[in-house]
This record gives C-alpha cells, structure tokens and sequence, in this order.
C-alpha cells in the first residue's frame, strides 16, 4: 500500500498529461480515462523492474550452481567406477536432481528472456490496442496454466513427504521443490509482462522511443 501511494502521489505531483505528449495533438487519449490507468501500470514497470531483474540474477545464479554440481558429480562417479571400482553413494540421485532443478529454473528465466517459442503473426499487423489485449489474454493464459502447475505441484509434494530416495537419506518431495519455485516465479513474470506491455503501449502511443 506504502508503494502504491507513493507510484500515485508521484503521478499526481508530475500531473502528466496524455493529449499534451501526443505532439500537441487533439487526439482522444488511448481507452479515454483509462490513460491514468494506464500510465499508472506504466510507472509501477519502470519501479518493480529492478526487482524482477533481481529475481532473475539469483535464478541464474542458481542454475549455475546446479548445472556446476551436476557436472561434478557425474564426473567423480566416472571416475571413480573406471578408476577405484568404486562409487559415490547418492551420486546418481543428486545428480538427478540438480538436473531437474536446473531443467526447472530454467523455464521463468526463458519465459522473461522471451527466448520460448512464440508464433506472433496475428499480432504484428494490428493496431496497438488490438495488440495489447492479444497480449495480455495470452498472458493471462499462460499464468492460468502455471497456477494450476503449482497448485498440483503442492498435491505431489505432500503426497511424496513419506516416500524416500533409494541411496540418500532424503524424501522424494525434494524434486517437487524447484517446481513450486520455478511455477510461482513465472506467475510473477507474467504479471511483469503484463505492465510491460502497458508500458510499450504508451510509449508507441505517445511516441516515447522504447526499449531494445
């Protein structure tokens, strides 16, 4: 509440008019008095951006350390097989493991990045309005299914508490850990790109020159 009454008193001090940044035009302003609204999602972007990008560095950080640990470990149980005719108890588990995590934390991080497969010829020759609202649906979409990824994902790690891993004292549900993560995390992403796009729909709107 403490950052939405500082987003709105910092608007209404800058008292930002639409029609007057539309060259001086007498253009209506976009969704009529839904241009506050708007503008509002807009600055609430330009604040909470550093956060996601904060998200996404210890996402990375993470896949780091699990694509590090898992190299790690594969390579001791080689070595120690061909070498001592020996092995590393709960290699191949944990090794199993980061894989998975890796494999899970991953997704949010190509979800922000726009690296996932995306088909956009519908969208390329519409108006901005149009546009925007194709975008937000798919959005929305694509959060409504990872809510039901991390609500099922919930189910599963209960109901694994009492099952145990083979050769390590842990319970399975550990697996299920980095996806109730990575589900949650690209349920904040999609809230992201839906002020994201309000954000580029102002600015190519208003003329403002956006980013990348």
């Amino acid at each position: 509440f403490i950052f939405l009454h500082r987003v709105l008193w910092q608007h209404k001090i800058r008292s930002w008019n639409w029609e007057t940044e539309m060259n001086g035009s007498n253009a209506k302003p976009p969704f009529g008095k839904g241009a506050v609204f708007i503008e509002w999602l807009a600055m609430a972007y330009d604040k909470l951006s550093c956060l996601f990008s904060f998200i996404e560095k210890i996402l990375c950080v993470c896949l780091g350390i699990c694509m590090a640990a898992m190299a790690s470990l594969l390579i001791s149980q080689v070595v120690m097989r061909y070498l001592f005719s020996s092995s590393v108890d709960g290699a191949w588990e944990l090794a199993r493991l980061t894989f998975v995590s890796a494999l899970l934390l991953g997704i949010p991080v190509a979800l922000r990045r726009g690296l996932h497969v995306g088909i956009d010829f519908s969208i390329g020759s519409r108006k901005p309005t149009a546009k925007l609202l194709i975008k937000i649906v798919r959005v929305l979409l694509v959060g409504a299914l990872f809510v039901i990824v991390l609500d099922k994902s919930f189910v599963l790690y209960k109901l694994s508490a009492d099952e145990m891993l083979n050769s390590i004292s842990l319970s399975k549900n550990v697996f299920y850990l980095a996806q109730i993560i990575a589900s949650a995390v690209c349920i904040l992403f999609c809230a992201e790109s839906i002020l994201k796009y309000f954000s580029e729909y102002r600015k190519e709107t208003t003329g403002e020159p956006s980013e990348g």
